[in-house]
Parts: structure tokens; sequence; C-alpha cells
């Protein structure tokens, strides 16, 4: 089910350009991905996501900001992020900035369960890891 949403927002998301047929290529479902985490964040977060971009720290005020105070967001390439000290590490984009995502959404459940299976079912600790690797 998250496969097939991943798909489809990426063929809804280009509406002006002609989607050739076939299989679909490794950075087109990484695009399409994004984009979709791109559209939940603007859905649930667009306060703190409008702030991030202007520069400054209003998104304190926002109600989301309990939930964001030991975050300290950034924003790289429109997606929230977790800031922190780990810039010079030699790890992954994703491992040093996690992809802030919101909880009790259909996407996130659809994530978990995505993981879940690939992970070969091995339990809620190791899908928790492998989330967190990311997100």
């Amino acid at each position: 089910m998250y496969n097939k949403c991943v798909l489809s927002s990426k063929r809804c998301a280009d509406t002006n350009t002609t989607i050739p047929k076939g299989t679909l290529h490794v950075q087109e479902l990484q695009e399409a991905e994004l984009t979709l985490f791109r559209i939940v964040q603007q859905h649930v977060f667009p306060e703190v996501l409008e702030n991030l971009r202007k520069g400054n720290d209003q998104w304190k005020k926002t109600k989301h900001s309990r939930s964001f105070d030991m975050l300290g967001p950034t924003l790289s390439n429109g997606l929230l992020r977790v800031g922190g000290r780990l810039e010079l590490a030699s790890i992954s984009e994703y491992a040093k900035h996690p992809i802030i995502l919101p909880g009790r959404r259909h996407l996130t459940d659809l994530l978990i369960v995505k993981v879940h299976r690939d992970v070969g079912h091995s339990g809620m600790s190791h899908t928790w890891s492998e989330i967190r690797q990311k997100f």
C-alpha cells in the first residue's frame, strides 16, 4: 500500500509532463517519497515551515512548539529535519538530520507497515530501529 501511495504521488506531482510507461527508477521512487513527506509536513506543520523559510524562530509560538523544542528543526530541500550537532559526523544525511514525520497520519502508518515487512516481521524493536535511521 505504501508503494502504491509513493507511485501515485510521482504520477500526480508532474501533471504537466508526460509520464513514460514502464518501470520506475530508484531515483524517481525516492523523489516521490520525499514529495509525499513534503505534502504531509505542509499539511500538519504549515506555521513551522513558513517561519523556518522566513528564517525566524517564531515556530516556538506555534501549537507544535513543545514537540519541536528538543528537535531544533531545520529546513533542508523543503523538508523539516531534526537539527543537531552532527554536521561533521561521517554518517549519512538521514542519520544526521532525520526527517520529521507526524504521528497518527495515514502515510506514517503505511511507512511503519512497509518497514515492518521489509525487515521480515522481525519485531517492534527492529522495526523502530530501522525507521529511526531515516526518520
